[in-house]
């Protein structure tokens, strides 16, 4: 169908033309791509502290992983603690979607030790109804628009509704999410997960393609930023979290420290505009707002993209500033469709990931997408053996190869061993059996294939075990002074 045109009210007739570039950025990345061991993002200048910006590692992530909990098939207000952890298990935070009971929701998530983070989108609105407190049709002077004073069409929903984008450059708009903020905080929220920060940042457009992340909005009445582009607006309100009192998670799509296209392209560069990302530079101000960022392609089938997402995770791990603050989502995208959101390949995307010491989180539901209406849906499973699966401090500063094809430094077993576990990785088509996994701890372990739900070695305390690896498998190990 044509998109839906809403022309804003006649006191919008002067335009906000380019003036300048959002002011609030401390320091630049900058990026040079390559391949095996070429060198990632490095922050060209210090960013200022931030009170928030590793509590987070420390109390809430660290060793634990994430839980993702959208429409699942069990409510999460009122629920026994012992019937949620079947279904989600012990995780450091848990990320919903609002429901009517928001108080009970917050105190089911932190009766199982977790922190509660709530879903929030202020990217794009429907202009029919209100959207996690937005209301277009009472407000549609809150729609960003590309040229002169018509709004930009964002999408239409599988329900046939029209969306805007957001013109977060807005004051008043900036003033709702404030009061909206404060609401979640009061409600015991604590933090929110902002998605769609990628496409934000880096590639936002209109229905018709139009690129519009590096644009101003022609039409932004009262602008908090003179000139701010979208991506930069977004960012932007990306401070309005900590200044509420939140802790705040953004998606990033890939890894934040990504060998192509890391996190925040500049958008008043015209090298970043042309995605010519060699010449690009990066800027480094949203990690001044964010506790945490999520990596939807951290895993990724069998020997796909190896070396691109290897080096993405093992900064994301050991970036001096900003190691230890990104989650590895694993979704239906990353799993390579509906038709693979199988276990055996979520373990093997699980232990991939876990060749670096970075939480992980896995779908966002158990429902399977029975009442979706959304082209891809994420709620094949939650995994919670795999959430309690605390690997705890690495024993090794990487990931270690064996039993390589010859001159190949990819199609091996990989293993990183953890004072608590190891994730043991076949990345190759061929079966490896008998493979020997040293735990490296001082002393031996009782040693638990999460795979099988078996101790093994006959259950005695063993400081090596042998392992049989199915082609593309992946074997989490969880290690114990005492037997399972």
């Amino acid at each position: 169908m044509r998109p839906h045109r809403i022309t804003k009210p006649s006191t919008t007739t002067a335009l906000c033309t380019l003036v300048c570039a959002v002011t609030v950025l401390v320091g630049v990345l900058v990026v040079t791509s390559g391949g095996r061991g070429a060198p990632g993002p490095q922050a060209s200048a210090a960013l200022a502290s931030d009170s928030r910006a590793s509590g987070l590692r420390a109390s809430a992530v660290s060793a634990r992983n994430v839980s993702f909990y959208y429409n699942g098939t069990v409510p999460l207000a009122g629920s026994d603690p012992s019937a949620l952890k079947e279904h989600l298990g012990s995780p450091g935070v848990v990320v919903t979607t609002p429901t009517d009971d928001e108080v009970g929701t917050v105190d089911a998530i932190h009766r199982i030790g977790a922190k509660a983070y709530r879903y929030v989108q202020f990217y794009w609105a429907p202009v029919d109804r209100e959207y996690h407190g937005i209301d277009l049709s009472e407000h549609p002077e809150w729609a960003f628009c590309r040229t002169g004073s018509t709004p930009s069409h964002g999408r239409t929903d599988g329900a046939g509704a029209d969306w805007l984008l957001l013109d977060l450059n807005e004051r008043a708009l900036l003033a709702q999410i404030d009061t909206l903020l404060a609401g979640y905080e009061a409600a015991g929220w604590d933090g929110v997960f902002i998605d769609r920060g990628e496409a934000a940042t880096q590639y936002a457009a209109d229905s018709a393609g139009r690129p519009v992340w590096h644009r101003s909005s022609t039409c932004t009445e009262d602008p908090a930023v003179a000139g701010a582009r979208f991506a930069d607006a977004h960012v932007g309100m990306l401070a309005r979290a900590h200044a509420n009192g939140l802790e705040a998670m953004m998606n990033t799509g890939k890894s934040p420290f990504d060998e192509v296209a890391p996190l925040r392209p500049d958008p008043a560069k015209a090298a970043c505009r042309a995605r010519d990302w060699e010449r690009c530079t990066f800027l480094s101000d949203a990690w001044r707002h964010l506790d945490l960022v999520v990596n939807e392609t951290a895993g990724r089938p069998t020997d796909l993209l190896w070396d691109r997402t290897f080096h993405g995770n093992k900064r994301s791990e050991r970036h001096r500033r900003y190691g230890g603050r990104t989650i590895g989502l694993i979704t239906t995208a990353s799993l390579g469709g509906v038709e693979n959101q199988t276990r055996r390949n979520v373990y093997y995307q699980w232990s991939r990931i876990k060749l670096f010491d970075l939480p992980v989180a896995v779908n966002t539901g158990d429902d399977r997408c029975a009442q979706s209406t959304e082209p891809v849906c994420n709620r094949y499973g939650t995994y919670p053996e795999l959430v309690d699966t605390v690997l705890g401090e690495p024993l090794s500063a990487a990931p270690e190869s064996t039993r390589c094809r010859r001159k190949d430094e990819v199609h091996c077993v990989w293993m990183r061993r953890y004072t608590g576990g190891t994730s043991v990785l076949n990345v190759d088509s061929r079966r490896r059996d008998d493979v020997t996994v040293r735990l490296g701890t001082s002393g031996c372990r009782h040693v638990y294939d999460v795979w099988s739900g078996q101790p093994l070695a006959g259950n005695r305390c063993v400081t090596k075990v042998r392992v049989d690896l199915h082609p593309w498998s992946g074997r989490p190990l969880r290690l114990s002074r005492h037997p399972w």
